[in-house]
């Protein structure tokens, strides 16, 4: 086995994605060899995220079994945990786990390269997470992005501070990239090919103030790139989410009408809890103004049932602002503490088989409200970039319309990768369903 062979076992986040792909390409560039399979790998890295705990917990299982094979082997196996994790659990990984080589926290991927010989040469224990390092993005060599896809994080860190989010504490304080390396980036992307790119941040709405620029400017920007890409974005925070953004996605056509914008709960007694920054009825206005200024615009959001203190008439206002907005998709999240934030202060005073219900109840309640907004689609034809074989039907194949919703027809491999028009004919909760017309 190659010594210097890695893989990357990804968990989590689009951010996790990216920067994934930033690792990757840090490693060939200094003579690292990536393989597609575990087994394959010499050097075997995950690339973590520390939101969830169910996430984490799977991670962990999985470091317990590779220790075992690298026990087993006596293969000079070595074992990085990158990301969010790394620089949360810095201090006691490697006790916890001392099968454990190398610990990279989100600011020292730059570093990997050394940490990595060192540990193959000596092997020595190796530690990259200082907060003080300025973050590196180094622009991903577009040659090596495989498919049509890309993602590109336009800021790292946070400033808002939700009280159930570890975000800020482990990724740090809101830094923006200068918009003309971002151009450079998307620009190389796009010559080799890539048509989807989704633009990475934990509230990109904030992007741009330390350089005196914003997030609907980068838009324009971005939007003079010539060729036949999408542009979407993730994430966005409701309480700068502001009328200059809309009128950007309305008159960029590269631009996705779809945006990702969390309410996280209807209650504002929970919202002021959470340190959320606005109310159900400021959210409830910006959704109008998007709708009124972005045509044909789909809208999803984020949820958290069960937080500290969530009655069931705090749930019952959750539901109604669902039934208000009409959500085209939501992700339902069950309360669990986070080690470090404030929520985790507080009691956790919702009990399990509640917080199910609640659970069960949104989702079933979000699904209604999807195939009563998907039927408003039959009979049309829509553009759809298509991405890959169905995995319920090889012969079929699926892509996504301009507003991000999921279509699956009967076609052939070779349509992978390019725009084609589709006739809607059924729809589920999920997924339209259609028939190519531009044969």
């Amino acid at each position: 086995m190659h010594k210097k062979t890695f893989f990357i076992k990804v968990w989590g986040c689009q951010m996790n994605l990216y920067d994934a792909d930033l690792i990757r390409d840090i490693l060939a560039s200094s003579g690292f060899m990536p393989v597609d399979n575990e087994e394959d790998a010499n050097i075997i890295l995950f690339q973590t995220c520390s939101v969830r705990e169910s996430a984490e917990r799977k991670i962990f299982n999985h470091i317990s079994l590779l220790s075992r094979r690298k026990r087993q082997l006596k293969n000079g196996l070595i074992i990085g945990i990158c990301g969010c994790m790394a620089q949360n659990y810095a201090s006691s990984l490697n006790k916890k786990y001392p099968d454990i080589d190398i610990i990279c926290g989100p600011n020292g991927y730059i570093d990997l390269p050394n940490l990595l010989e060192t540990a193959l040469s000596r092997g020595k224990f190796g530690v990259s997470t200082s907060e003080d390092k300025r973050v590196a993005y180094p622009v991903l060599n577009p040659s090596a992005i495989k498919g049509f896809q890309g993602y590109v994080a336009v800021m790292r860190g946070c400033d808002n501070f939700c009280s159930y989010c570890i975000v800020p504490h482990v990724r740090g304080r809101e830094k923006s990239r200068p918009p003309e390396e971002i151009y450079t980036e998307i620009k190389g992307l796009v010559d080799n090919g890539v048509k989807d790119i989704t633009l990475l941040g934990q509230n990109v709405n904030s992007y741009g103030k330390e350089l005196k620029t914003d997030f609907a400017s980068l838009l324009y920007l971005l939007n003079t790139i010539k060729g036949d890409f999408r542009l979407r974005f993730l994430t966005s925070h409701p309480k700068d989410a502001e009328e200059k953004l809309f009128h950007a996605m309305a008159e960029c056509d590269k631009v996705c009408s779809y945006l990702h914008l969390p309410m996280q709960s209807g209650s504002n007694v929970i919202l002021e809890k959470m340190n959320r920054k606005y109310t159900r009825e400021k959210y409830f206005e910006t959704i109008d103004l998007a709708r009124r200024i972005v045509p044909d615009l789909t809208v999803s959001s984020d949820f958290i049932v069960g937080f500290p203190g969530e009655t069931n008439d705090d749930f019952e206002k959750t539901c109604d602002a669902m039934r208000r907005v009409c959500y085209d998709s939501s992700f339902v999240f069950k309360y669990s503490p986070r080690e470090g934030t404030d929520a985790a202060r507080l009691p956790d005073d919702v009990p399990k088989e509640v917080k199910e219900e609640r659970n069960r109840v949104l989702l079933a309640l979000q699904e209604a409200i999807s195939h009563d907004n998907n039927k408003t689609y039959l009979g049309k034809n829509l553009r759809i970039l298509v991405e890959d074989k169905s995995k319920r039907n090889p012969e079929r194949l699926f892509g996504r319309t301009e507003n991000f919703k999921r279509v699956v027809f009967a076609g052939d491999a070779s349509l992978i990768g390019r725009i084609v028009e589709v006739k809607i004919n059924r729809v589920t909760a999920l997924t339209l369903f259609g028939e190519q017309i531009n044969v």
